[in-house]
């Protein structure tokens, strides 16, 4: 495309008191501006009433193709506009008093046929007389960057229900604009194409959703104008969906075998009219169905401006067996065949449910030995001290495919926590302190030394010996990261081939809590998450636990195990010929039996 521009400055037949400077012209380079209005520095124009018109030749105009019209200078208000054979454009530019000179859009024009157009600045008038002129240095018309095009859906549509989506067309600074938009409307089993004439600033359109059922891609609205689209992706929801489940009737949130389980169907109305609900519900274990009953009734309707609430329907008591099954819930009542759920549930055994209940408890030895803070755990008193169980994935229903071994230590002034496990595809990039490092691979240990599971605090330290440090008022509720530091708390790391191990050093007073003593028990627990590259979904990650908190959410203080502290020392370094862990005072006998 190319333009030659010749400008021509004509000034008002009236002109008021004030100097009018003509604006000088210059050539643009090609791939410049399509055509401007330059002037040496210093302000172009100056007066208390004016007019200019600059006339320019389009020679190749390129319909489709939109072009902003651009002031620069200082506190003037003015009326613009481009006249021609094909093109109109009305706007306005107020620029602002302040230092400088600022860059204000005052409308958008195209152009489809060759001709002179003229470019109008007109000043303001001033409610109590006179006219806003201020300084102006330049005009410019210039290639239009920002899309033109907005679209309106609502984020969810609910099937069979018409809902509006609004399609409109704006220009810079908010001016309206006339055209032609074409808009497009992918659903699956009914594709359409529509054009609509825009004569306003926005333009409503109203479409009825007819699916069968939800589609597997999201379904979306097209607007093209121009050279320029707009995408806007929406969610279609069934009018009511159920999903089945199996209610325990203990803590855990599995069925126990022996011990009586009740089917549930929850029932969410997405509408707002009441759905009158019958299906049946088949439950097998180990591919043999156990049970079959029809569940029926009818939802509430919603209050006005509330969402509906969940409704549920309860079964007969089960007994079931050990072993893995599913729920099949199968709508009587449906047109929908997607509406038909499907749950997997898990039946523990009695020796799992048992484990599953209780809680682990670790014997914290004391230490006389100096703790190095280097993550390889090769003192004395570490080889001596005891290991915990192992680790199973948070759920509890298995062990945890990356093991991890955590051992504690402490004396009069300081708690000592080493960890080691295994790693196949390490994840650690954060290096300071307070970093999100659950979001990668690390280690995680909850503390609630009042053991009454209203507060806690959660520590953290990854691969890379990065510490995170919080506290909770109770689940969720946290002080933030930021807020809460322990003083003088300190980390090591050090990596294998296939497993890494980290020490952490917490200073027992930056806890805040009362000091431990000989048999002091706190609630603790050790968690690990193992992340893997190339998996921003965590899909593969694995989320496990010392003590199962039988979900995968860490925060539940009520399935803390025991930290029972013991004067028992870990490593008794003036009885190297015995290698045996003992109490304090047996310590200090051996001791006093050495001296001379």
């Amino acid at each position: 495309m190319k333009y030659r521009c010749c400008l021509i400055a004509i000034l008002a037949s009236r002109l008021y008191a004030g100097e009018i400077v003509v604006p000088a012209v210059n050539n643009l380079p090609e791939g410049g501006e399509l055509y401007a209005v330059r002037t040496p520095e210093g302000p172009a124009v100056r007066g208390s009433r004016a007019e200019i018109m600059l006339l320019f030749d389009v020679r190749k105009p390129e319909p489709g193709v939109w072009y902003e019209v651009v002031l620069r200078g200082s506190d003037g208000v003015f009326d613009v506009s481009v006249e021609g054979k094909d093109a109109c454009a009305v706007g306005r530019a107020a620029l602002p008093a302040k230092p400088g000179y600022t860059d204000v859009r005052a409308g958008v024009v195209s152009f489809k046929e060759a001709g002179w157009h003229k470019l109008i600045l007109r000043a303001r008038p001033f409610p109590w007389g006179g006219y806003h002129f201020g300084t102006l240095l330049s005009a410019a018309i210039r290639p239009l960057t920002e899309p033109l095009l907005t679209i309106s859906v609502p984020d969810r549509v609910v099937q069979g229900e018409e809902f509006k989506a609004t399609v409109g067309l704006t220009c810079p600074e908010g001016y309206p604009l006339p055209a032609t938009l074409q808009w497009r409307k992918t659903y699956p089993g009914e594709p359409a194409t529509a054009t609509v004439q825009v004569d306003e600033l926005r333009e409503e359109v109203v479409i009825q959703a007819r699916a069968e059922k939800a589609p597997v891609e999201r379904p979306m609205f097209e607007a093209s104008f121009g050279r320029w689209k707009a995408v806007r992706h929406f969610d279609v929801v069934a009018l009511w969906s159920a999903a089945p489940a199996l209610r325990s009737g203990t803590e855990l949130p599995y069925p126990e075998e022996g011990k009586e389980c009740t089917p549930v169907v929850t029932i969410y109305a997405n509408g707002d009219q009441p759905i009158q609900y019958q299906g049946k519900l088949v439950v097998a274990v180990d591919g043999k169905q156990i049970a079959e009953e029809t569940l029926a009734g009818t939802t509430e309707p919603p209050k006005p401006a509330e969402p509906q609430k969940p409704f549920e329907l309860e079964g007969k008591p089960l007994s079931l067996p050990p072993g893995k099954g599913v729920l099949k819930l199968v709508p009587a009542n449906s047109w929908d065949p997607a509406s038909e759920a499907t749950a997997e549930i898990v039946v523990v055994d009695r020796t799992a449910a048992q484990r599953l209940h209780a809680k682990p408890r670790y014997e914290c030895l004391r230490t006389v030995e100096a703790i190095r803070i280097d993550g390889k755990l090769n003192e004395y008193s570490w080889q001596k001290a005891p290991a915990t169980e192992a680790f199973w994935e948070a759920r509890g229903l298995w062990p945890a495919k990356t093991q991890t071994v955590v051992k504690v230590l402490w004396d009069d002034e300081n708690l000592y926590l080493g960890a080691t496990t295994s790693e196949d595809d390490l994840v650690a990039t954060h290096k300071r302190r307070d970093d999100p490092l659950y979001g990668e691979d690390v280690i995680e240990v909850f503390v609630d030394p009042t053991a009454k599971a209203d507060s806690y605090v959660e520590l953290e330290v990854s691969p890379r010996a990065t510490l995170f440090d919080n506290f909770f008022l109770h689940p969720w509720k946290s002080v933030g990261p930021a807020n809460y530091n322990i003083a003088g708390m300190k980390a090591g790391s050090s990596r294998s081939r296939n497993a890494w191990t980290v020490e952490m050093l917490v200073p027992l007073r930056g806890l805040h809590w009362e000091m431990p003593t000989d048999k002091t028990v706190w609630h603790i627990n050790f968690y690990r998450i193992n992340h893997y590259h190339n998996d921003p979904y965590r899909q593969r990650a694995e989320f496990s636990a010392w003590s199962s908190p039988h979900f995968i959410n860490f925060h539940r203080p009520e399935r803390f195990g025991e930290l029972v502290f013991s004067n028992k020392l870990a490593w008794v370094p003036w009885a190297e010929g015995r290698g045996e862990s003992g109490s304090e005072a047996e310590a200090q006998k051996t001791q006093a039996g050495k001296e001379p």
